[in-house]
Formats: C-alpha cells, sequence, structure tokens
C-alpha cells in the first residue's frame, strides 16, 4: 500500500492524493488479528507521506465478537494521523457536529445519508426531516435508489 501511495502523489501531487483506511470493517468476512498493531504501524507510515488527507471510516461493531478491534477507531488511528482526518460511517447531523467538536476529524463524509437526501447540506441548515435510505436499492448498479429520492420542499 504504501509502495502504491508513494506512485499516486507522484503522478497526480500531493494536494489530490489521499487514502480511505476502514481499520474495523468486517466487509466481505475480513477480521484483522492485530488491527491497532496493523494500522498504528500504517498511520505512521502514512505520515511520511505527503497526503491531502486520510479519511477513515468508523464502522461500529459487536466488542464481544471482536474484542481485539478498538471500540473507536477515530479516536483510536485519527489522532495519530498527521494529515487531515475525514470521519465516515453513521454519523447524523447531531453526531456529526460532535465529532467535529473532538478536535481530531476536520470534515464528516455522509455517504447513506447523501444519496437518501441530494440536498443534505440545505436539509442540515433547515434541521429538515430526512429521506430514509432504503438499503435494498444502494449498490444494485440500477438507478433506483441513487436519483429518485426527493428533494426536500419548503
Amino acid at each position: 500500500m504504501l509502495e502504491v501511495m508513494h506512485e499516486i502523489v507522484n503522478a497526480i501531487g500531493a494536494d489530490k492524493a489521499s487514502v480511505r483506511l476502514s481499520p474495523t470493517s468486517l466487509y466481505n468476512n475480513i477480521v484483522h488479528q492485530n488491527p491497532v498493531e496493523q494500522f498504528v504501524l500504517l498511520i505512521n507510515e502514512l505520515n511520511k507521506i505527503p497526503l491531502a488527507y486520510v479519511h477513515i471510516m468508523n464502522v461500529p461493531f459487536s466488542a464481544d465478537n471482536f474484542p481485539q478491534y478498538p471500540s473507536n477507531p477515530l479516536e483510536t488511528f485519527g489522532k495519530l494521523s498527521q494529515h487531515p482526518v475525514i470521519a465516515n460511517c453513521g454519523y447524523n447531523r447531531e453526531s456529526g457536529e460532535e465529532e467535529l467538536q473532538k478536535g481530531i476529524a476536520k470534515l464528516i463524509s455522509y455517504g447513506t445519508l447523501f444519496l437518501s437526501n441530494p440536498d443534505l447540506p440545505k436539509r442540515f441548515e433547515l434541521n429538515a426531516e430526512l429521506n430514509q435510505p432504503d438499503r435494498a436499492t444502494m449498490y444494485g448498479g440500477q438507478d433506483k435508489g441513487y436519483i429518485d429520492y426527493p428533494f426536500f420542499n419548503q
């Protein structure tokens, strides 16, 4: 990964190069045996590479089933990054603001909320009701669930 990141920086420049880390994701049945050691080492090495930001997925999981995983990945790993940190996963307006107040993340990204609320910044500004995401239509390769959510009407 570090070799690839060096090549990306060389090809497009540090102001455009970034990396997304999912240290606690169980996607595709990936389970890390020692995620703290692995990702602390990785982030320390990434700190030596000029990057625009590091995007960290703050994936919640049951600590009962995975005691080797940190309960708060953003706090565990984000505070180690010397690059700006973008946090993602499960945030709403209030929890995103709370996360920013902690000072680790400089930005919050809203994947699912943006899919179901194409006007999310306006809804946040007005504290308007949010469309509920239909997870059955996400990432299925069709238009449904991507371009058919209603915009907020005042």
